[in-house]
């Protein structure tokens, strides 16, 4: 089996946003082996190419799974089906008896309709989905997460959505310092929680913030 990679499921129209956020945004900047680099060449040549079109680029097919892999937990890589993606999670002795996935790879950076976006757009958009997943966004959980962009810029892009009735401000989580703004669909909800004994979530929830927000211990979002 390959070595574990990250993927990412982002909606089509929020592509720019999320490659800028991405870090390195230079391919110079990323450490690939010579297989990856030599997919990465062919895909920004050629564009993008099905499975069966870079098996004659000369790899060896270990070689070749090795370097998407590299490729896309470089966050340089995308494909239009998740059967190639699955593709490359089965172990080795089951890949060999699998026919070639459909769809296409393609390389996330070599589109020339990607835009540049300014600091307070990435802010803005960055603000927005934080608030969405998290229901409410203060500085400590925000530090956790090791965003690009500073602090300072999404408090800014928090104040002007609170303008615009976009986000509230106030004190929503005992304990926690700071400014905090809350999205405006949890306001029930948090008024609610404040006449419930307690809740469980599992460990490997986004929202396992045991230990980082609070001063008890941090439970692993998976057994080791």
């Amino acid at each position: 089996r390959l070595k574990p990679f990250r993927l990412a499921f982002i909606p089509r129209d929020e592509q720019d946003y999320w490659l800028q956020l991405a870090q390195p945004t230079n391919n110079n900047d990323i450490e690939l082996s010579s297989y990856a680099q030599r997919i990465a060449e062919a895909l920004e040549q050629h564009g993008a190419l099905f499975h069966r079109d870079m098996q004659r680029l000369g790899l060896f097919d270990d070689h070749l799974e090795q370097g998407l892999s590299e490729l896309i937990n470089a966050g340089l890589l995308s494909a239009d089906s998740f059967a190639a993606m699955h593709y490359l999670m089965q172990p080795a002795a089951r890949r060999s008896k699998m026919r070639s996935p459909r769809g296409r790879w393609s390389s996330l950076r070599a589109s020339p309709a990607h835009r540049s976006l300014s600091d307070d757009e990435l802010a803005e958009f960055l603000a927005i989905q934080i608030l969405q997943r998290t229901g409410v966004v203060c500085r400590s959980l925000y530090r956790h997460e090791r965003w690009p962009i500073p602090w300072y810029n999404v408090l800014r892009a928090l104040r002007l959505l609170e303008l615009r009735g976009a986000a509230r401000a106030g004190r929503f989580v005992h304990g926690l310092s700071g400014e905090q703004f809350a999205h405006p669909d949890i306001l029930p909800l948090l008024k609610r929680a404040n006449h419930l004994a307690g809740g469980t979530i599992a460990a490997s929830d986004p929202l396992n913030y045991s230990g980082i927000l609070d001063s008890g211990p941090r439970i692993a979002s998976r057994l080791t």
